[in-house]
């Protein structure tokens, strides 16, 4: 991991400055922007007023993560990048994050409470399920499952 800046961009924090530093620098998914708490409040709040809704928890901008440095290391009205960051729980964002490229895998589900399930009714794993919600995701719809009869409902299926 390698840091770039602290930069200063010479106006106000704002998402557009934040989404241009991105794009001069070329950073990837595997790099964090740090902004100083002040800024960061104030990018949320530029957020909600734009889209009318907050600011969500944790906020990517063009696959970049960007949060507050909660240690106020980055001086305010600056930005700082980590280069592929590997701390702990930027690593635990990303995985969560893995986006599954689709194979056409048929995905099952319960034809009585949609509930994921494998081919012969068993209900998957968490890890299983996110990575299902995900591909449905990605697919869009219409929606292509196989409903089966899961072992979750099997009283409902005289």
């Amino acid at each position: 991991m390698f840091t770039l800046g602290p930069h200063y961009l010479g106006t106000p924090v704002t998402i557009n400055v934040v989404r241009t530093f991105i794009l001069t620098q070329q950073l990837t998914e595997a790099d964090t922007v740090l902004l100083h708490p002040a800024n960061f409040d104030a990018l949320a709040l530029e957020y909600s007023e734009t889209y009318r809704e907050t600011l969500c928890d944790p906020y990517f901008l063009l696959g970049v993560l960007v949060e507050s440095a909660l240690d106020q290391s980055v001086p305010l009205d600056r930005l700082l990048a980590l280069c592929n960051d590997n701390r702990s729980h930027r690593l635990a964002l990303a995985e969560a994050r893995f986006i599954p490229t689709d194979d056409s895998r048929l995905i099952h589900r319960c034809g009585y409470c949609g509930s994921f399930t494998d081919g012969q009714g068993k209900l998957l794993s968490e890890s299983d399920r996110n990575t299902h919600l995900k591909l449905l995701r990605l697919r869009g719809h219409p929606e292509r499952v196989d409903h089966v009869h899961g072992e979750c409902c099997t009283h409902q299926y005289g």
